[in-house]
């Protein structure tokens, strides 16, 4: 379904490393050819993706059948994940706020980076408000601490559940850069609907954040679908990124993704050199010279 081809698309983009193919509700298919069908099918749309040659695994919740083999397929990949970002600096985007009698402000997300405890205390972003860490859950079990590939629940004091939203981020003080715009290598799927060109409006999308703005291309005047470029994003919120960050872009109207690609430079401003020259040090700045980046940032 649309729907569907649309995830895998945006999984791609945010270059999703691994993963497995559920084909859900078989219990509803009273032809067994129906389910080997679906699976050829599944096996076609995958192909040149991150789910190429992966597992494909029919399961029905109902009966039970199949859901063995999947739990046994996702003990198997996370045996085979690398280790999270644990000694990188905490971040989580918060994609709900609510209050909670007797407790006061509540937020939910999933942890990025880093690992946090109870009683520490964090920067929300975009901002500069200082947060301390009242209590925390993971799967309605209180925690005293929690870490990178966590789905949380943190407990807030000193802000009102009304002050921090969905997109907003909680971080390590000082850790990530604020700004309306943002330099960065795009690339447009090849079933996007049409091309993007010059002071295009889109929809930009980091974590759980969504903003509106427009697309500069610092290379040619128009990019077409398939293709890849460099631009800057001219943004109408502020928002928080760092260097590597990975981002969707959809369309104003209709609601259609795009494409996506990766920040590497969150903290440009509007550059007076002529666009080829800009274009080169964002092609440094993207590249896998430390040394050269570094200097670039410097000089």
């Amino acid at each position: 379904m649309p729907q569907t081809r649309e995830h895998l698309n945006i999984c791609n983009l945010l270059e999703i490393p691994d993963g497995i193919v559920v084909l859900s509700r078989i219990d509803l298919v009273e032809d067994p050819e129906m389910i080997e069908l679906c699976q050829s099918e599944v096996e076609e749309l995958v192909q040149g993706t991150f789910l190429e040659d992966k597992p494909i695994i029919p399961v029905s919740s109902i009966s039970g059948e199949g859901m063995p083999k999947l739990k046994s397929a996702l003990q198997k990949l996370q045996s085979q994940l690398t280790s999270h970002e644990t000694d990188s600096f905490f971040r989580m985007f918060v994609d709900r706020s609510f209050s909670v009698k007797g407790f006061g402000t509540v937020i939910t997300g999933t942890v990025l980076s880093g690992k946090i405890q109870t009683d520490e205390e964090l920067n929300r972003f975009p901002g500069k408000e200082r947060i301390r860490i009242r209590g925390i859950q993971v799967h309605r079990e209180a925690r005293n601490d929690v870490h990178a590939g966590n789905r949380a629940a943190l407990n807030l004091a000193g802000i009102s559940h009304m002050s921090i939203q969905r997109g907003d981020q909680l971080a390590s003080p000082d850790s990530l850069i604020t700004n309306f715009m943002l330099n960065v290598e795009l690339t447009l799927l090849k079933d996007a609907p049409y091309e993007i060109r010059q002071r295009s409006r889109v929809r930009f999308h980091l974590g759980s954040h969504e903003v509106m703005g427009r697309v500069i291309l610092l290379e040619e005047d128009r990019l077409i679908p398939g293709a890849s470029g460099l631009a800057q994003l001219r943004l109408e919120e502020k928002v928080s990124s760092k260097y590597g960050d990975r981002f969707i872009l959809r369309s104003y109207s209709p609601l259609t993704t795009l494409g996506g690609g990766r920040i590497i430079d969150p903290s440009p401003g509007k550059s007076r050199r002529i666009r080829r020259k800009l274009a080169e040090r964002l092609k440094l700045l993207a590249s896998d010279d430390l040394e050269g980046r570094v200097e670039e940032v410097i000089y």
